[in-house]
């Protein structure tokens, strides 16, 4: 996950592409989820990328064993949301043993909180700041809408991305 403090172009590393329908943008927050199926040899630091303006950017890396390389994706989306204190991802359809990623990006300092499902697996507090919240499907179906609550009182624009993983 890469998230500038504002409408940008995300620009990731040689090798990484974006997942589709996972860039969210508005004025003031620019989020998007790539990925890269890791090969012997490949870096483990030094990764760079971009944004086409100034301003903060942070990312989160996670990763994930047993993904099928063929289609690792069931289903992805994403949506800008207005100022609030629970940042919103929105639903997608998943099968049953898919891992569903909600990651979560919100311009300014935040530290996150309760999730409406799912175990927060890392965050960033430092602007903008970020949650990587994951669940292990099921059922089949719709997600729903979930949540992620900012434990301060400063209300921020936000991202919700939602992404079901398929097992290889």
């Amino acid at each position: 996950m890469f998230t500038a403090s504002a409408s940008s172009t995300l620009t990731p590393p040689n090798g990484y592409t974006l997942v589709p329908h996972t860039l969210a943008q508005a004025s003031t927050i620019t989020t998007g989820v790539y990925y890269h199926f890791w090969q012997a040899g490949d870096p483990t630091s030094g990764l760079i990328f971009q944004s086409s303006v100034s301003g903060s950017l942070s990312y989160i890396c996670a990763a994930y064993s047993g993904v099928s390389q063929a289609n690792p994706f069931d289903g992805a989306n994403s949506v800008a949301n207005p100022l609030s204190l629970s940042p919103l991802s929105p639903s997608v359809n998943g099968s049953a043993n898919d891992m569903l990623l909600m990651v979560y990006g919100m311009r300014g300092n935040h530290s996150f909180g309760t999730t409406s499902a799912g175990i927060i697996e890392d965050q960033l507090g430092t602007g903008p700041s970020g949650a990587w919240v994951d669940l292990r499907l099921t059922v089949a179906g719709p997600t729903g809408n979930q949540t992620v609550t900012v434990s301060d009182t400063t209300s921020n624009a936000s991202d919700g991305i939602q992404i079901t993983l398929l097992p290889g």
